[in-house]
């Protein structure tokens, strides 16, 4: 048998009824943090809890939620008894006396009535000791309480519950702050307080982003990669990095796409050094400028370095580039051009810029004739210009007929032009005059395209 026995330690006993005041109190007694949801609450969860002990701290609480209820219910009481309508009124306390008159009944500050919704109770035991763990961390405003995440206005005045065993912020708090000065505060004591767990964290979820972006750890940590990646995201060394993202610092997405960005750059710097590397820096003599290829073995008296593909009149030991107005690959005739401090210039016999009508008379004894050879590069940059009507999806067939052709497409772009025809420019690497004829046959065939021509100086 059960024997509820009322002992108050301090009888209430309001002799002065103040209606306004017990507006706000009410919230207490009904309300979604009020002590009608706190004691069923806590009956309710002791039912599924597996321990006695654990059961019986419930049954505890719940009753004495209960007193607290019986306390607040007897205040608001004894603050609106013997209320005339000219104090119900001033009070603001007419809409709860339409419903109500002066009893005692659950509900807000706001009016909402008391719901079963303020009662957390799921059957699990975890669960509900958590709910009921999160409802204990509250703080004290305007003689309530209320949980963290309540929203404050102007002109609040909160007391903060503290307790002394606390060991610091939870991590959960930067969810809940509000400024970026209260969030630092947080950032700051967990930097200086949490340094080796902020590490382990940080290189955690560092390492977890980097499997999310498909790189390897290794490439990163390669001593010629390392302190490039250091300066992109501004730390010293990787703990350093790492001890950031686990205080929130900075976070591992934006390190990582930082990251990612740098091993791009480096990766274009690596292929145009070995590209750099693989162009000659000594040419040697010529034979009559031609499109057919020479046999290197009959040249007498001469360097015979092709790594580029070409040979030079005359000249030895001499740097070979090729002009990028008309941009020659093996199969066109060619012609040099002995250049001030960039050795021979090969151009196309047809590139406008090479014409013997365009040609100095001062300049004459610096064009010489060149001829490819069966030594050269692996591939050829060239240049297209394509014109074609405008409509939708062009730039997208345009790529997909030099995916086909299984070509290195290096530049392309597009231009719309008013009268309803576009052009595009487009950079290409072939192996030779046969194979850009390939590209160029398809890209002929392309819906709208009327005209494919290589591009030349002006």
């Amino acid at each position: 048998m059960w024997v509820y026995e009322k002992k108050l330690q301090y009888p209430v006993n309001i002799k002065n009824p103040n209606p306004a005041l017990a507006k706000l109190i009410i919230s207490q007694y009904g309300g979604p943090h009020g002590e009608l949801g706190a004691s069923l609450r806590y009956l309710s969860q002791r039912y599924s809890m597996p321990y006695p002990e654990l059961k019986a701290i419930l049954t505890d609480i719940g009753t004495e939620e209960l007193a607290h209820l019986e306390m607040i219910g007897t205040i608001v009481y004894q603050l609106t008894r013997n209320l005339t309508p000219e104090e119900i009124k001033k009070a603001g306390f007419d809409d709860y006396f339409i419903d109500h008159t002066t009893g005692v009944y659950p509900a807000a500050a706001s009016g909402s009535p008391f719901t079963a919704a303020y009662i957390g109770v799921t059957g699990d035991t975890i669960a509900d000791l958590t709910e009921a763990s999160a409802v204990a961390r509250n703080l004290g405003y305007r003689n309530r309480i209320v949980t963290l995440d309540h929203v404050l206005k102007n002109g609040d005045i909160v007391e903060i519950l503290t307790s002394k065993n606390a060991k610091g912020p939870s991590r959960d708090w930067m969810k809940i702050a509000k400024s970026n000065e209260a969030r630092n505060k947080i950032r700051q004591w967990f930097k200086r307080e949490r340094r080796e767990e902020n590490i382990a964290t940080g290189r955690a979820l560092f390492e977890s982003e980097l499997k999310h972006a498909k790189i390897p750890l290794s490439s990163i940590t390669a001593e010629d990669v390392l302190p490039s990646i250091l300066r992109k995201v501004r730390f010293g060394t990787l703990d350093e990095l790492y001890a950031s993202i686990g205080y929130g610092g900075t976070t591992a997405v934006k390190s990582v796409a930082r990251i990612k960005d740098e091993l791009l750059r480096l990766g274009r710097l690596k292929a145009e050094k070995a590209a750099a590397s693989s162009r000659t820096t000594a040419e040697s003599v010529i034979v009559p400028g031609t499109a057919a290829p020479v046999d290197v073995s009959q040249l007498k008296g001469s360097n015979k370095h092709t790594d580029s593909g070409i040979i030079v009149e005359g000249l030895g030991n001499c740097l070979v580039k090729f002009a990028k107005c008309c941009t020659p690959v093996p199969g066109d005739p060619v012609i040099g051009f002995i250049t001030r401090g960039y050795g021979v210039s090969v151009h196309r016999a047809d590139c406008p810029n090479a014409a013997p009508e365009n040609r100095k008379p001062e300049e004459a004894a610096r064009w010489v004739r060149v001829s490819w050879v069966d030594s050269k590069l692996p591939n050829y940059r060239t240049a297209l210009e394509v014109a074609s009507k405008d409509r939708d999806n062009l730039t997208l067939d345009v790529a997909m007929a030099l995916s086909a052709a299984k070509v290195k497409v290096t530049a392309l772009s597009a231009r719309s032009m008013p009268d309803g025809h576009a052009i595009l420019r487009i950079e290409v690497e072939v192996r030779d005059k046969e194979e850009l004829a390939s590209v160029i046959n398809k890209l002929n065939n392309i819906q709208g395209v009327y005209h494919v021509a290589r591009m030349t100086g002006k």
